[in-house]
């Protein structure tokens, strides 16, 4: 297991979007108001390590974040409070802020294979335990690239005053795909020393049944948060006598569920903590 040193700063400085926001300030609704007491929404991505060199793909991800901001004005902005006490999503092009550090004494595996997510990665992500409130003086968003022993971790602080989990992942989303570079080596088993032996008419078109597909099933880190949250419900049922009412709430996405129904690309918080009751007794004596 990795020890929890210190991740060593290697540089840091401030991005801006590549094209000047014309949008207008956003008055926080209803559903944002509350998020100004909860802390910065902490997510990532875990990567294997790159096929070009760090320094480049640092440089390139700068790049790709100053476009996918220009796309987002919210995320460079400020918060702002009027003399009525209204609170606004200021989009003046303010600047966020992108850390490059290291922690080549971590391997992805040490971050993988405990149970629980280690400590140490709480140092992955900036403004840890900050409440979105102080989104009135400092960066809306702020994104950490780690350098690992064998891998890349990236880690954005989101202030969730302005936006979910489901507007941050369409972000983070778009964000990778402007970032991405293609592949262009030919270090794989593909490689054969065969020679292909061509007609000099060329080669006769042939057609060999149908193409087969082939499916391939990912894993993300979070796919069994929620049955990893069920144990943990039922190992503190355990505690409680029978007849304890328990209680189990959730996040929910309101975005299909309103109506008039909202964008499923709404970018904003439309989250609601919804609550589910059963006696210690009943949990005890279902399965997962």
């Amino acid at each position: 297991m990795a020890s929890s040193q210190s991740l060593t700063l290697i540089s840091k400085c401030t991005i801006l979007p590549d094209q000047k926001s014309i949008l207008s300030d956003l008055k926080l609704l209803v559903s944002d108001l509350p998020m100004l007491s909860y802390h910065y929404i902490q997510k990532g991505g875990l990567f294997t390590r790159p096929p070009v060199p760090i320094d480049s793909r640092i440089f390139l991800l700068q790049c790709g974040l100053s476009q996918t901001l220009s796309l987002f004005p919210p995320l460079v902005g400020r918060l702002k409070t009027d003399p009525s006490g209204y609170v606004y999503i200021t989009c003046n092009d303010a600047e966020v802020d992108f850390i490059h550090a290291s922690a080549i004494h971590i391997h992805v595996r040490d971050i993988l294979s405990p149970t629980d997510v280690p400590n140490y990665v709480k140092e992955f992500f900036a403004f840890d335990r900050t409440p979105s409130y102080d989104g009135h003086f400092k960066p809306i968003l702020a994104m950490q690239v780690i350098e690992l022993a064998d891998g890349v971790f990236i880690g954005c602080a989101l202030n969730h005053a302005v936006t979910d989990g489901m507007s941050f992942w369409n972000f983070f989303n778009i964000f990778v795909e402007i970032s991405r570079v293609p592949d262009f080596r030919r270090e794989s088993v593909l490689i054969l020393p065969a020679v292909l032996r061509v007609p000099e008419d060329g080669p006769k078109s042939q057609i060999d049944g149908e193409a087969k597909q082939q499916s391939f099933e990912g894993r993300r880190w979070e796919d069994n948060a929620v049955e990893m949250a069920i144990k943990h419900l039922v190992t503190c049922a355990r505690k409680l006598p029978s007849s304890k009412t328990t209680t189990f709430r959730m996040a929910v996405n309101c975005r299909h569920r309103l109506e008039p129904k909202l964008d499923s690309y709404y970018f904003g918080n439309a989250i609601q903590s919804i609550p589910t009751y059963a006696s210690a007794d009943n949990v005890l004596s279902r399965d997962l």
